[in-house]
């Protein structure tokens, strides 16, 4: 470890231990100059351990979904997972230090993961939302796409960003860009001047009073990731996907909130309305240009805004609104934090306001209680959902087989982001709160 990382790690902790330490009843009991050098010492240890240097962010890269290196940003840039200082902000010092020696650092990989859901959640790098909300976001959203349409059909690329959802405008608001803005495209290299990894999100997505209506930022060309005919292809084709994008909104905003609706129906008429807008020829070269730009991702998601993220969007959807387990998990995390005495905090926004709990018994007792009756009710959901994959899958394919007049194969080597969607569907995960 280079040595300006070790004297800052030194400096970190002594100012750690300053600040939350020194004043400890515990500790003002006992003064000698040993007990701080010993604190001090253990802190360095989790700091060492939980740094996140570039070969751990690679590691995290491949073994986790959450895009460490977007996160984190620069190599240069100083950020730990699980965050010690982090966790002192809800639990006792000595408890965040037993916490951390006796648990976390056994396996800081993992329960980074554990610690930047909850973070990406709160920041709406993936999406967290009860029904009741998703219809209000996708309702601004079409406001958004129809308010953006001139700069979506010349450029690909928006006038400015929608500040609801991180994740819905980079799912959804691109329409198969040539330019994009250079800090979107060099977001893992970007410099954070702040101690929050979350920082440029923050400024970029949610950021609504400080949003320009304008990218004034300079553009980068994605044009030599393409061929002449794919490039040909986009420039006549944004239009009418744009328009494709437009009437899915439309049966999002207008049919899919209805208790009313059949969601099953209600499937199936989106995927009828998908794959009849297209001929084969058509999604030949959609296929191959989606490949193409499965080079440019931020937090993991291609930036074409095209039609992968149309149909992961159609059946995220669709089974929210069938099954409601995110409402559900949200709700009651809700319910949990309402009704307990860290209702002042309003609303989960850090790992460690799960492990704030323990510290008093009669809370521990009702967390674990509500807790568990929810991971019950979330591994039911999820069989249900699983059991439902098979009806996506055949939906898919009955209308793809209808609406494109080729052998299944054949199909298959024109639309394989559809197959994959089928072969992906079983590999779904429960979303149990971290222990």
């Amino acid at each position: 470890m280079k040595k300006d990382i070790e004297e800052l790690i030194k400096e970190k902790a002594n100012n750690i231990y300053e600040k939350y330490y020194s004043n400890t009843p515990d500790f003002v009991l006992n003064e000698k100059k040993t007990d701080k050098a010993n604190i001090v010492n253990k802190i360095c240890i989790i700091l060492k351990k939980t740094l996140m240097t570039p070969r751990r962010k690679r590691y995290l890269n491949k073994t986790y979904d959450l895009a460490a290196t977007d996160t984190f940003g620069a190599d240069s840039n100083i950020f730990f997972s699980p965050n010690f200082e982090e966790s002192l902000k809800y639990l006792s010092p000595l408890r965040a230090l037993d916490l951390f020696e006796e648990k976390y650092l056994g396996d800081v990989n993992r329960f980074y993961s554990d610690e930047h859901l909850i973070y990406q959640k709160d920041n709406g790098i993936i999406p967290y939302f009860t029904v009741k909300e998703l219809s209000c976001l996708y309702k601004n959203f079409a406001l958004f796409i129809e308010d953006n349409s001139e700069s979506l059909i010349e450029t690909g690329w928006p006038d400015y960003n929608f500040t609801d959802s991180a994740w819905l405008f980079y799912k959804l608001a691109p329409n198969y860009p040539i330019e994009i803005p250079s800090c979107i495209k060099n977001y893992n290299k970007l410099k954070n001047p702040s101690n929050d990894p979350y920082y440029f999100v923050k400024k970029h997505f949610l950021n609504k009073t400080n949003q320009p209506k304008k990218y004034k930022c300079k553009r980068v060309s994605l044009s030599k990731i393409l061929s002449y005919k794919e490039l040909s292809f986009i420039e006549d084709m944004r239009y009418k996907f744009l328009c494709l994008k437009k009437t899915v909104l439309i049966e999002i905003n207008q049919y899919l909130f209805l208790k009313t609706t059949d969601k099953d129906v209600w499937f199936k008429n989106c995927a009828r309305i998908i794959f009849s807008s297209f001929s084969q020829k058509d999604l030949q070269i959609i296929a191959s240009i989606e490949k193409k730009f499965n080079k440019i991702k931020l937090f993991n998601n291609v930036l074409t805004g095209g039609l992968n993220g149309l149909l992961e969007n159609i059946i995220f959807l669709y089974e929210e609104c069938k099954f409601e387990k995110m409402t559900i998990e949200k709700n009651t995390m809700n319910s949990i934090l309402k009704g307990s005495k860290f209702n002042y905090q309003r609303k989960f926004r850090s790992y460690y306001q799960l492990a704030q709990f323990v510290e008093d018994d009669y809370e521990n007792k009702r967390f674990n209680k509500m807790k568990n009756k929810l991971n019950n009710e979330l591994d039911k959901i999820e069989k249900e959902i699983i059991n439902d994959k098979q009806f996506i899958s055949d939906t898919l394919d009955f209308f793809k087989k209808e609406c494109l007049s080729v052998d299944y194969l054949l199909k298959q080597k024109y639309y394989p982001f559809v197959d994959n969607f089928i072969k992906s569907l079983e590999t779904s995960k429960s979303s149990k709160i971290p222990e």
